[in-house]
């Protein structure tokens, strides 16, 4: 604003669901941490210092009007230049953006930005933003026949309130209400609510002028129903409304009905409602007043005459409908196609990953049944060596059992480990004195250096002899 020297009204709307929020943003207040994020030349044009934070100037803060708002569920700001919506469609319900993003449309002005967060994206609303740059997520209101207005929401709304209000004083009648009903009873044109697929969804007034049950299995779709003359037209509006971003397709045929042949105006709108959620389409049939609307069906010779005059448009539009059926029905084959081939890649992809898992489980298998054999190699040399040291010790038991030389074994402390027969005499051993130290036994030899001269050979490891004397001579 400042470079284009000019003087624009600013008036910024700030919303939230939840009013302490909302408290926090209308006083204004920041802490001394935003310095870091901010340059000094910002601070002091927007910002007062105030102990230990930062205070908006107060010509900023009214610019700003802040309010608690529920934006799936109260009425929205409209003429709206720029919506800032960052980090709430990624909690929201894909049903909830449905309602959201076009509600976002109808309060920007022409040509009004959108701005996202950035994990969020318009993806699917095509026909109400263009994308003006994906990396910062901005994007600008479109205009198409895809406008919505929630028109009906509000008046709804207005109409419960109302509603509400005369239940409270008896005696009341609610005239606008009957009016409406008595107009659309009245002058309201028949018409049908339709799904994408054509399938009935609601009937205002008397169709039976214009459709038909079809034969065979019961159905509700609007082209199977259509009468004679119809058809054609009526599916190529219904494709022409899906196909484009028109907001209403109008076509003039002439039905068969009854005996007489109608001239008939069929409009195809979109139905803009937020609260529906999903694309609806209303179709209306009025038949056209004055002279030649109605003929009686009489059967006609087909002289040149007659088919010039009034066959061959028909004949010509139907030539036309016709060949848009076929291309629509050629590119939806090549549409197939491609999904077919795209997915026959997946699944030789997925094919040739299983059979590269396979090859690895074999080899893993392979891997395993090797290991195995080296284990069971391995415990079968460990046994080995087991029996061998049974067959050892079983041998060592055997010589230190028949021996008549007195033998004590002792190890790195000078503990009992074992000891011969004879050696029981010299030292009164017992079973139960294996593990005790040799000094906490009573020795009957005459040899006070025995302790110290294990000692010695512990350390040395060389063998000592000595010749000592036993106390019973």
């Amino acid at each position: 604003v400042e470079r284009l020297g000019r003087r624009v009204g600013i008036q910024i709307f700030g919303t939230d669901l939840d009013a302490r929020g909302i408290e926090v943003a209308r006083a204004g207040r920041y802490p001394e941490g935003i310095a870091a994020d901010l340059g000094e030349e910002r601070l002091r044009r927007f910002f007062l210092k105030e102990e230990r934070h930062y205070r908006i100037k107060k010509d900023i803060r009214d610019l700003a009007i802040f309010a608690v708002q529920d934006v799936l569920r109260d009425p929205p700001f409209t003429r709206v230049d720029l919506i800032s919506c960052r980090n709430l469609l990624i909690y929201l319900t894909a049903d909830a953006q449905k309602r959201l993003l076009p509600m976002f449309h109808y309060s920007l002005n022409r040509g009004g930005f959108l701005m996202l967060g950035s994990s969020e994206s318009a993806t699917g609303f095509e026909g109400l933003f263009d994308a003006v740059d994906r990396r910062w997520k901005l994007y600008r209101r479109k205009e198409s026949g895809a406008t919505i207005r929630p028109m009906f929401e509000l008046a709804a709304r207005a109409a419960d309130a109302r509603e509400s209000m005369l239940l409270k004083a008896p005696g009341k009648i609610d005239l606008a209400d009957i009016l409406r009903r008595h107009l659309a009873t009245n002058y309201a044109p028949p018409a049908v609510i339709i799904d994408e697929k054509g399938q009935i969804e609601q009937i205002h007034g008397r169709t039976g002028l214009f459709l038909e049950p079809a034969p065979g299995k019961a159905s509700l779709n609007v082209v199977e129903m259509a009468r004679d003359g119809l058809r054609t037209p009526l599916g190529a509006a219904i494709r022409q409304i899906l196909t484009t971003d028109a907001p209403e397709v109008r076509k003039t045929t002439r039905v068969r009905t009854n005996g007489e042949v109608m001239s008939i105006r069929l409009s195809i709108r979109r139905l803009l409602d937020p609260k529906i959620g999903r694309l609806l389409l209303v179709i209306t049939f009025e038949p056209e007043e004055g002279a030649g609307s109605r003929e009686a069906a009489k059967p006609m010779k087909p002289n040149r005459k007659t088919v010039g005059l009034g066959s061959t448009g028909q004949l010509e539009e139907e030539l036309r409908t016709t060949r848009s059926d076929l291309q629509s029905t050629i590119e939806e084959l090549q549409a197939t196609n491609e999904e077919l081939a795209s997915a026959n890649e997946e699944v030789q992809s997925v094919n040739e990953e299983l059979q590269s898992s396979n090859e690895e489980l074999q080899t893993s298998k392979e891997e395993a049944q090797s290991l195995n054999e080296e284990l069971q190699t391995v415990n079968a040399e460990l046994e080995a060596k087991l029996q061998s040291f049974e067959e050892a010790n079983d041998d060592l038991l055997n010589l230190i059992n028949s021996t008549d030389i007195a033998m004590i074994f002792l190890d790195n402390q000078l503990h009992v480990k074992r000891f011969t027969p004879a050696a029981q005499s010299a030292f009164h051993l017992i079973d139960a004195d294996v593990g005790r130290p040799l000094a906490d036994l009573r020795s009957s030899l005459e040899y006070p250096d025995l302790l110290a001269d294990a000692e010695r050979v512990l350390e040395s490891l060389m063998p000592l002899e000595k010749e000592v004397r036993a106390s019973d001579g």
